[in-house]
C-alpha cells in the first residue's frame, strides 16, 4: 500500500471515529432534553408568579401543583413521542437496573389493584402531588428519556439551565433576606424561596451545590468558574436555610468523591484539597455566626447520642424518629403490598399532623410493600454505582469518561437519595432526581 493510500485511509478512519463520538442531533435528541428544560422553566415561572402577583403566598399551594400538572403532561407527551421514535429506529437501551424499576412498577400496580383507587391514588396528596401517574412518568419519561440524550452539549445545557434557574431564585431569596421585598418569600417560617418549606428548598440547594462543585472539580475554563460561582451563591443560602439532612448529604457525597479521586483519578486531587479547605473554613464561620445552624448540629449530635444509647425520645430529629416508628408499625401490618399510594396519609396525620413519614423509602414500603421499596432502593443504588464505576475508570480505559455533566448529575442524584431518607418527595424536587439519575447513566 502506498504512503498516499495509507494517509487517505487514516483520514477516513479518523472521520468515522469522530462521527461515532459526536452523533448527529435528531428529533429524538431534542425531545430528550424537554423534561429538564420544562422543569427549569416551571421553576422560573414560579419565581415570576411569586414576585409579580400579590397574595401568591396564600394561593401557591394550589397554583404551583396545577402548573406542574400542565408541564407534566407536556413532558409525558414529548417523552412518549421520543420513545416511539427511538423504538422505530431500534435505539432503545436498557440497563440491568431497569429490571428493578420495572418490578417496582409492577408492584405499584398490584398494590393499587389490591387496595383500590381513591381520590389521591392517581395524583397523590395535592400538597406533594406524587401519585402513581407521576411515579410512572418519573421512571419511564423523566429518567428514561433524559438518559437517552446522545449529545454531550445537550446534557450540559440541561444542567447549566438548572444552575441558572437556581441562581436566579437564589439571588431573589438573598435580596428578600436583605430587603424583605418579596412577600411570598419572607412570610414563611424558613428560607424557602419559591418552595413550600425550608427543607424542600434544602434538597434543591444541595443538588445545585453538588452540580456546581462538580463543574469546578472536573471542568475547566468558564464552566469551572460558572460552577464555582453557582455553588458559592447556593452554599450561602444552604447555610442560611440550615436544612441539616441536606447538609449531611452534601458532605457525604463530597467525602466519597474525594476518595474516588484519590484512588482512581488524582489529576483532580489538588482542586479537591483546595475545595475541602475552603468548605471547612466556610463551615466554621457559618457555625460561629449562625445560631440556627449551630443549634441544628448540636441538636443532631445530642439526638444521635441518645439514639445510640437507646434513650432517644419521639421528638428526636424534629420528630422524625416518632414518624418512622409509627410508619414501621403500619408496614408490619401490611408488609407485602402496603396500603396503596398515600394509604397511610390520614393515619399519620391523625397521629402527628403530618401526612408523610419523611423518609421516601419507608413511604414506598408503606404504600406498595417492603419488596417494592427494596427494588426501588436497589435500582437507584445500582444505577449510581454503575455510573460511578464508569466515571472513575482510569482515563483511556474502556468505560472511562471525562464527561463533566455525567459526574455532576451522578453526584446530585446520590445527594438527593441520601437526603431522601430524612425528607419528603415533592413535585418540584423529585422530578430533578430522576432526570439527574438518567443523565448520570448516559453512554
Amino acid at each position: 500500500m502506498s504512503k498516499k493510500t495509507k494517509t487517505s485511509k487514516k483520514k477516513t478512519d479518523l472521520k468515522t471515529a469522530g462521527a461515532q463520538k459526536s452523533p448527529n442531533k435528531g428529533y429524538a435528541d431534542y425531545l430528550a432534553i424537554i423534561p429538564g428544560a420544562l422543569m427549569c422553566a416551571m421553576l422560573l415561572i414560579m419565581l415570576v408568579l411569586d414576585i409579580m402577583i400579590p397574595g401568591m403566598e396564600e394561593r401557591q399551594f394550589v397554583v404551583f401543583p396545577n402548573l406542574f400538572t400542565v408541564f407534566d403532561y407536556l413532558i409525558i407527551a414529548a417523552g412518549l413521542v421520543h420513545l416511539g421514535i427511538s423504538a422505530k429506529k431500534k435505539e432503545l437501551r436498557f440497563e440491568k437496573t431497569d429490571a428493578c424499576f420495572a418490578a417496582f412498577a409492577v408492584l405499584i400496580l398490584l398494590s393499587t389493584f389490591v387496595n383500590g383507587f381513591n381520590f389521591m391514588t392517581i395524583d397523590g396528596v395535592p400538597y406533594r402531588y406524587i401519585g402513581i401517574l407521576n411515579m410512572f412518568a418519573f421512571l419511564l419519561i423523566y429518567k428514561g428519556v433524559s438518559r437517552s440524550v446522545r449529545t454531550d452539549a445537550f446534557a450540559d445545557y440541561m444542567l447549566a439551565g438548572y444552575l441558572a434557574a437556581a441562581d436566579l431564585i437564589g439571588i431573589a431569596a438573598l435580596l428578600d433576606t436583605l430587603t424583605g421585598g418579596i412577600a411570598a418569600f419572607h412570610d414563611k417560617k424558613e428560607l424557602s424561596a419559591v418552595f413550600f418549606n425550608g427543607n424542600h428548598y434544602g434538597y434543591f440547594l444541595m443538588m445545585v451545590v453538588l452540580i456546581g462543585l462538580a463543574y469546578y472539580l472536573f471542568g475547566s475554563g468558564r464552566i469551572a468558574v460558572f460552577g464555582a460561582a453557582s455553588a458559592g451563591i447556593n452554599l450561602v443560602l444552604l447555610a442560611i436555610n440550615h436544612s441539616l439532612g441536606s447538609i449531611l448529604a452534601l458532605l457525604i457525597v463530597l467525602a466519597v468523591t474525594w476518595v474516588l479521586i484519590a484512588l482512581r483519578d488524582r489529576t483532580h486531587l489538588k482542586k479537591m484539597r483546595l475545595l475541602a479547605c475552603v468548605l471547612f473554613a466556610a463551615f466554621i464561620v457559618a457555625v460561629l455566626i449562625s445560631p440556627a445552624l449551630r443549634k441544628e448540629f448540636t441538636g443532631f449530635a445530642s439526638d444521635l447520642g441518645a439514639i445510640l444509647a437507646g434513650t432517644a425520645e419521639g421528638s428526636a430529629g424534629h420528630r422524625r424518629l416518632q414518624m418512622w416508628t409509627l410508619t414501621t408499625g403500619y408496614i408490619a401490618e401490611k408488609p407485602l403490598l402496603g396500603y396503596g399510594c398515600e394509604g397511610i396519609a390520614f393515619m399519620l396525620y391523625e397521629a402527628m399532623k403530618v401526612s408523610d413519614p419523611h423518609c421516601e423509602v419507608l413511604a414506598y414500603a408503606a404504600y406498595y410493600g417492603i419488596p417494592a421499596a427494596i427494588l426501588y432502593a436497589a435500582g437507584v443504588v445500582g444505577t449510581i454505582i454503575s455510573s460511578m464505576r464508569r466515571m472513575s475508570a482510569a482515563p483511556g480505559k474502556q468505560g472511562g469518561t471525562k464527561d463533566v455533566c455525567r459526574k455532576a448529575a451522578c453526584m446530585a442524584a446520590a445527594g438527593y437519595f441520601i437526603s431522601s431518607f430524612t425528607g419528603v418527595g415533592m413535585f418540584y424536587t423529585l422530578p430533578f432526581f430522576f432526570i439527574f439519575l438518567g443523565i448520570s447513566s448516559r453512554r
